[in-house]
Order: structure tokens, then sequence, then C-alpha cells
């Protein structure tokens, strides 16, 4: 692979030292994820831990999302339980609380609950 601009000194480079009568170039382009990073309270073992969670979306539709390793390695530490059940609670814990920040919101979670007023709420009582 080759900057643009760079694909002539590479093939003369590759031919010279090669002996190759022929280099195949091909163009490509990277598609990368857009990464955010927050913050979620988890509750684990009676304490609230602040989690970092890493989330990467294309096109606005997420595709991945993930503990910071060291947050979950010190829970287990301190714990004193397997970082793979750490991780799992953990993973789960932030769905919940992702899906009631979205119900909040009036997002996916299918509205605001009546008990928890936002501005559709507010509207619509009015």
């Amino acid at each position: 692979m080759a900057a643009a601009g760079e694909e002539d000194r590479l093939i003369r480079v590759l031919m010279e030292e090669t002996g190759t009568l022929g280099v195949r170039v091909h163009e490509f382009r990277k598609v990368v994820a857009v990464r955010e990073k927050e913050t979620v309270p988890v509750s684990l073992g009676g304490r609230v831990y602040p989690i970092r969670v890493k989330t990467s979306t294309v096109n606005g539709r997420l595709i991945a999302e993930k503990p910071e390793y060291d947050d979950l390695s010190a829970i287990a530490r301190e714990e004193g339980i397997p970082l793979r059940f750490v991780d799992e609670e953990v993973r789960l814990r932030i769905s919940e609380w992702k899906r009631e920040r979205a119900t909040i919101r009036g997002g996916a979670g299918g509205g605001c609950p009546p008990d928890r007023p936002n501005a559709a709420n507010a509207a619509r009582d009015e």
C-alpha cells in the first residue's frame, strides 16, 4: 500500500528491486467508524462504579460497544470475582442503563413513562 502521490515511486522501486515486468494497482477507500466515549455509572456489589464505555457507529448504527478493560479489571480485583463475570454483568447493566435513558428521552424505549415527564408528555398533558 502507498499513500496517494507515492504510487509511481513505489512501483519504480518494486520493478527495479525485483525485476518484475508489471505491478497491479488498485485503489481502496477506507470507511472508519465514528468512535465515542462516555462514562456509565454501574452498580455492582453495593457500590457504583464509573465505567468508561467506547461506542462505535457507522452511518448512525451501533456496531460495537465495549467497556474499558482497565475499569473491569479494577472491579474484578476489588470485588474478588473473575473478570469474565464482571464483564458480563457490566455489559448487561450498561444495556439496561442505555435502554432506560432512551425511554426517558422518548427514544427507542417506546416513549417516556407517565411518572417521568419530558417534553412529549408535557405537550400531551396540556
